[in-house]
This record gives structure tokens, sequence and C-alpha cells, in this order.
């Protein structure tokens, strides 16, 4: 190589790179050097570049992509039409039919050592798991072929045979003519789905049809996945896998949320760091596929398009793919038990949790991704433990959520101490508890919570007060929504009272919510609304289902919760206020009315001034020396006197001239 030799990177060329590494994580840097030399060989003979590019110029290449991300926005851009994800299509494809011609994955040419990579009889172990990754490479995505692979009662997985010098040779003539066979295929290669009747003998020789695997039952086809590998299904099964799905419409795709959204995240430990998770720093969160892009996120594809199908497979795969979707969950509960809690007990006190108002967001684009989840579950597209994905309560925003959407950022570790330090919260609330390993939220740690029966005493009541002010929420919709995420998911026990007792109760909240923490004095108005924001919690909290306000089973969903609030007294928690407010009226009314009473009322006479002056010596028989009156008549016209005397210092001269 000339000393002068230089390659002049463009965008094609970072593209591969990029391609190479998250769609093909199997291979090696070596491996992944040889194919790209030989890709963009025509370009790199233009610069000087004989032998291509070196090992050292290869990976600098690669790591600027950090350190100089301006250069590769549109290298790390994912498609967002029909006509780009042909040409990424393209790219892998060529990727595979060079890789099949370097047998890469395979043994080894002496030429591919030269150029590939140097490796010892002993790391076959290592060739062998490449070469599975290779061979199950066809389009978009790679899987790694040690991922177990969860078999259903009708779907079993072909087990890789044993590479042995009988069976060596004809697994790489069937190799080669299933690569043939891909490169004849079309750009859509990714969607399409071959079926191969298994036979009951195997030749020797070049067959067109894989060979039955031993102990494989004749009633049995083979199904290959579009991004490779194969399932042995029963008929039933592959019929339905074959089907053609029916599209995924608007309604369906954008079922409405709860009001609030919660997302954790930690940036000591999260790969994307502040690039992605910027909710401290001002700048909202970034799904990964743009974290890098200066330009606008593309809008939301339509929710019938093939192409957003693949992206809800990679992120529920958990494929090393950078998705679109930022994920988010409306489930208080799952959030802490099944994430943060978990993450804190490991030591890692740096987590937090973004309240997201799902109402700032447009609605076409927050995804339920559990519409998605049965289709892709129906064509056995998963690989790695999505067959288990419920996905009921996350929703996916497409491309960002912005800084203006999240309503606060709180501390775990922060409330994990709030928690702690209060009685009623650590007893009802059950961290310990709700944060276990090994412990599924649904089918063990839920039917816990209700077992416990645990009610919602004053003291209870005080402390969800408290938790809402650390929280940082001060709009009443969302302590609304708070309170019915506690009610719901930690199963509180309600029991019927009467309505000047939920007032009481509701009284009790929002006293605890304002002493809570940093709240100016508000007004009246304020207060009443927060009270009966917490009433419209419980209510709503209360034997709650899961995604309530989801069609087609809202209106049922909502009579159900009407009805048995009716039971507990919160039939309408606005009557319950409009009472207080009524008698709290009277009462003013009545404070009023007396107040008034004491200017408006006169007061009765005293005896002294119902007497005339001249009547004075005419009382008790009109011979009565003033001298031997009673202590009453004495005060009397002490009482007199100062009436009409201002000057306080003619008292004893009047009292001397009484007696």
């Amino acid at each position: 190589m000339s000393s002068k030799a230089r390659n002049k990177w463009d965008v094609e060329q970072r593209r591969t790179l990029v391609i190479l590494h998250t769609n093909f994580p199997g291979l090696s840097t070596e491996q992944r050097l040889a194919i790209f030399n030989v890709y963009h060989r025509d370009h790199l003979l233009t610069r000087g570049l004989l032998n291509g590019l070196g090992v050292k110029a290869f990976r600098e290449q690669y790591g600027e992509r950090v350190s100089k991300p301006q250069n590769w926005g549109a290298a790390c851009s994912q498609p967002s039409t029909d006509q780009e994800w042909q040409r990424q299509r393209g790219i892998i494809q060529k990727i595979c039919t060079i890789a099949a011609t370097l047998k890469i994955g395979e043994t080894e040419t002496p030429s591919l050592r030269q150029t590939a990579t140097r490796q010892s009889p002993a790391a076959s172990p290592v060739k062998k798991s490449r070469r599975q990754v290779i061979r199950r490479q066809q389009c978009h995505v790679a899987i790694s072929s040690e991922q177990p692979v969860t078999e259903t009662a009708d779907e079993a997985e072909i087990p890789v045979t044993p590479v042995t010098p009988a069976s060596s040779s004809r697994k790489r003539a069937i190799a080669r003519l299933e690569q043939r066979q891909r490169a004849a295929e079309q750009s859509r290669v990714s969607t399409a789905r071959k079926t191969f009747t298994t036979p009951a003998t195997v030749s020797q020789h070049l067959s067109t049809q894989p060979p039955t695997t031993p102990g494989t039952s004749a009633a049995k086809v083979t199904f290959e996945r579009r991004e490779g590998g194969t399932l042995l299904l029963s008929p039933e099964a592959h019929a339905r896998a074959q089907q053609v799905s029916n599209p995924v419409l608007p309604h369906q795709a954008h079922h409405q949320p709860s009001r609030l959204l919660f997302r954790y995240f930690n940036n000591d430990i999260s790969h994307l760091g502040e690039k992605a998770n910027g909710a401290l720093k001002g700048e909202g969160f970034h799904a990964g596929r743009y974290r890098f892009n200066n330009t606008a996120v593309p809008a939301a594809p339509e929710s019938v398009s093939e192409l957003l199908l693949a992206d809800f497979e990679n992120h529920m795969d958990q494929r090393p793919i950078d998705s679109p979707f930022v994920s988010t969950t409306d489930d208080l509960l799952w959030v802490l038990s099944r994430i943060a809690l978990k993450e804190y007990r490991k030591g890692r006190l740096n987590g937090h949790i973004s309240i997201i108002d799902s109402a700032v967001l447009p609605c076409r684009e927050i995804f339920y991704p559990k519409v998605y989840h049965q289709i892709l579950k129906e064509k056995k597209a998963f690989t790695k433990g999505a067959w288990y994905y419920s996905g009921r309560n996350e929703y996916l925003v497409w491309g960002k959520i912005p800084q203006q959407a999240i309503i606060n950022t709180f501390s775990v570790h922060q409330l994990v101490g709030l928690v702690n330090g209060c009685s009623a919260l650590r007893i009802s609330l059950r961290f310990e508890q709700i944060s276990r390993s090994n412990c599924s939220l649904i089918n063990k740690i839920r039917p816990e919570l209700l077992q416990d029966k645990y009610e919602l005493t004053h003291p209870t009541i005080a402390g969800f007060g408290k938790l809402c002010s650390f929280l940082g929420i001060i709009e009443p919709v969302y302590i609304q929504s708070i309170v019915t995420s506690l009610v719901s998911g930690w199963r509180f026990q309600i029991q019927a009272q009467r309505p000047e007792l939920w007032a009481r109760d509701a009284t009790l909240f929002a006293e605890a919510f304002l002493t809570g923490g940093d709240n100016p004095v508000l007004r009246l108005e304020y207060v009443e609304r927060l009270k009966l924001a917490y009433l419209c919690g419980v209510r709503e909290g209360h034997k709650a289902v899961f995604n309530m306000l989801h069609e087609p089973e809202r209106q049922r969903n909502v009579e159900r919760m009407e009805r048995t609030a009716a039971e507990s007294g919160l039939g309408s928690p606005a009557d319950i206020m409009l009472s207080e407010l009524q008698n709290a009226r009277l009462a003013i009314n009545q404070y009023a009315e007396q107040d008034h009473a004491r200017f408006t009322v006169q007061a009765p006479l005293s005896r002294g001034m119902l007497e005339s002056p001249g009547s004075s010596g005419q009382v008790s028989g009109g011979d009565v020396d003033m001298v031997g009156d009673s202590d009453d008549d004495f005060r009397m016209d002490d009482d007199i006197v100062y009436e009409k005397d201002d000057d306080s210092s003619s008292d004893y001269e009047d009292m001397n001239g009484l007696s």
C-alpha cells in the first residue's frame, strides 16, 4: 500500500459500516473488513488502496460515529421510505453474497485466512457459531444462533446437527444451494417465506430440500423465518403463519393510554446516555435511531405499514438494531416493580423516572404494541423470548418525547427514602415485596397484593398526599391519575361509607398534600378540585381493569366502574363535594346572621336607665336613703357615671357625692 494512499469516506461506505456492525453482530472485525474491502473494491482501487483498508483505519472510522456525529447522521438514520428500505435490503443481500463467496463462517480457504482472519484449529467452535449466524442472515436483522428459541405446543426448532466429516460436506453443499436461491430472490426477499416438505429419505448427494433431522415427525413441515432460522410446525400452525395478516387500523394502533406515562432511565448505565435520555438537561427523550440526527424526526408511518411492523419486530425481540421508539408505560406499579426498584437493589442509585403527559403527544405518534405482537407471534417471528411479552401496559412513542411533555422527573433513590421514612407508605406500598426477582408481576405479585386486603386507612391517605406532593405534580387531573394507579396497582380494598366520611378523607388527603411540600397557599377553588381529584381517583381505581378506555370494551368497563363505585358510596364524587360546599355555605350564612344580629338588635335596658332623674326617692315606698341601697344600685349609678362622663378623673368625686 502506498504511503500516500488514503481513503475518502462517503455516506455509502459509512452506511455499509453501520449495517455490518448492527445487522451482523456475529462477525469479527477482520471478517467485516474482508467483506467491506470486497464490497467497495472499485472505490478503494481508485484511491490507490490495492490491498484494501487496514484494520486500524477500519476501526477508527467506525469509532468516529461518536466523536464526529455530524458526519454520521445520514449513515446512521434508518430508512423512512420504501425506496430507502429497498436500497438497504440490497446492501444486506450483497453483504450476504460476499460472505458466502468468502465462506465466512464455514471452512475457511487459505485466501480467507490471508485477508480476513488467522485462526487456529482450536477456534472451530467460534467458527461454527459464526457460520450459523451468517446462514440465518437474510435481511434487516441478525440473530445469534446461541439464543434458545422457546417452543410451543405446535412448534419445535430444528436442532443443529454436530459438524462431523460425514455431514460437513452435505451441509456446505446445502448452504451453497440456499445462497444461490437467496441471490435470485427480489429485493423484497425479507418478506418472502418458503416451505419445504420433509422427505422420507435423504440422499448423500446434493438435494433440493433440507435433510430430515432424526426424530422429526413426518406430520411436521419446515417453516423458514424471514430473518433466518427454521422451525418445525404442525400443518395448522404453518398455515396460520403463512396467512396474510389483516392490516392494523389506526384505532387499533393508537389506543388511548392513561393521562400519565412513566419512563425509567439511568444515564450511568445506558449506552445511549444523555443523547437519548436528556430529561435532566431539558432535552427530552430521543429514540436510539435518531439520537445523532440534527434534522427533524420523520413523521410516524401509517399503522398499516409493513416497515412499521418490522420495527416492532426488532424492538420487541430486543435485537441489536437502533429502535425508532421511546418506550413508556402507564402502569406505575410495573415501572417500579420490574425496573426501578430492581436496579436500585443492585446499587444503581442514579435511576430516575420521568412523568409524561400523554395529552401533549400527538395521538398518531403513540403506538400500542400489543396488537402488533399478536400478528408477529402468529408468524413465528420472535427468537429471544418475546413470545411471552404481554405489552398490555407499554406504549411506544415515535421518534422523541419533547421536554414540554415531561411534567417532572424524580430520583428513585429519593423516592425510596420518602417511603421508608413514612411508616404508612412503607407498610402499604411494600417495596420489598413487589421488587422480588424471579416473580411474575401478573401471576405472583398482583395476586399477593390482592390477598393482603390492605384498606385505605387515614395514615395511608395522608401518605398518598405526601407522595403526590413529592412527585411534583400540581394539576388535579395528574393527581387523580396517580391516585388511580396507587389504588388499582396495589389492589387496595375500598369500604362503603357515607358521603360525609368520603368528604373527610378527601380533606385529609388535601391537607397532607398541601403541607407535604413547598406548595404556596392556594385558593379555595383549587383545594376543592384537589379533593375531587382524590375521590375520582379512588372511584376509578377501585376494582379497575387494565386499559379501561380501550375499545371495544370501553363502554362496558365504564358501566362496571360506575356500578362498583355506587356500591361504595362514590357514585358521584361531584355531588359529595357540592354537598360539602352547601353545608359550608349554610354554616357561613348562619355565622353571618349571628354576627349581624349583634349590631342590629337593641340590648335590654338596665333598671337605672328605666328610672327618671326625679323618681329615685319614690322607689320602695318613696322613703329610701341612697346610702343604704344595695350593691346593684351602686353599680348602676357607677355605670351611669361612666356613660355620661368621658373624664375618668371625675369618677371619685361623683362617688363621694353619691355617698
